[in-house]
């Protein structure tokens, strides 16, 4: 899991505490278990895998100069969503997150120390951009991806996927659905209640998912 300002750290069954990897590092963005391993972004947009000896294992250059970097899986290929906030570049460089993508169950058996951070300021997000992950096999280079054509993605603090557009209803392709909240208690049900926003890769559009009732039946009534 990643927690308290981008640390990465690990605990099996019956820890109660979390072990640190790579203790001396805290800018990691997100995880992912991407063909049978877990990886790992920093935020400089480079993937680690972590094999069984907890070593950090590169395998991709360093992409983009977002602010947020999250992994998602699509048709079985890794793409990373660069997402870029309304700050200047030095703070765009420096901002953290204080928690991000840590486990719902971890978090109810072991309170930590949850901030929101920007109470009243929080940064919004600007733009994204999308990049796929090829010729791994070769140390990985990056593809910047213009569109997503069906396929849809949604970033929340602990959760990112990508669906089908066609397969979720009042769901739109070649759009990425987010919260800019930074909480884990709050980012998921921003997107629920439809107070999280939808960008559209075809015109770099920002809008409320609550400034449009279809987007609503995409999580109300619960599917059957």
């Amino acid at each position: 899991m990643i927690y308290n300002e981008g640390k990465l750290g690990f605990a099996q069954i019956g820890n109660e505490k979390l072990t640190l990897i790579n203790d001396q590092i805290s800018d990691y963005d997100d995880l992912i278990v991407y063909k049978g391993q877990p990886c790992v972004i920093n935020k400089w947009g480079q993937i680690f895998r972590i094999n069984s000896s907890l070593e950090l294992v590169p395998f991709s250059p360093p992409i983009g100069f977002g602010c947020r970097k999250n992994l998602i899986e699509c048709c079985g290929e890794l793409y990373v969503v660069d997402r870029y906030l309304d700050v200047n570049q030095q703070d765009q460089t420096s901002l953290k997150i204080h928690v991000r993508n840590a486990s719902f169950n971890f978090f109810r058996r072991h309170p930590l120390r949850r901030r929101r951070i920007y109470e009243t300021d929080q940064p919004k997000a600007i733009d994204f951009k999308v990049y796929k992950l090829g010729d791994e096999e070769l140390g990985g280079r990056w593809v910047e991806v213009k569109s997503l054509g069906d396929q849809a993605f949604f970033l929340s603090v602990d959760c990112c996927f990508s669906v089908l557009a066609a397969e979720l209803e009042g769901c739109k392709g070649n759009c990425i659905y987010f919260t800019d909240s930074n909480d884990i208690s709050f980012a998921l049900k921003e997107l629920i209640r439809s107070d999280g926003s939808v960008f559209s890769l075809e015109d770099h559009s920002i809008n409320w998912l609550s400034s449009s009732p279809v987007y609503s039946q995409m999580f109300w009534p619960l599917p059957a």
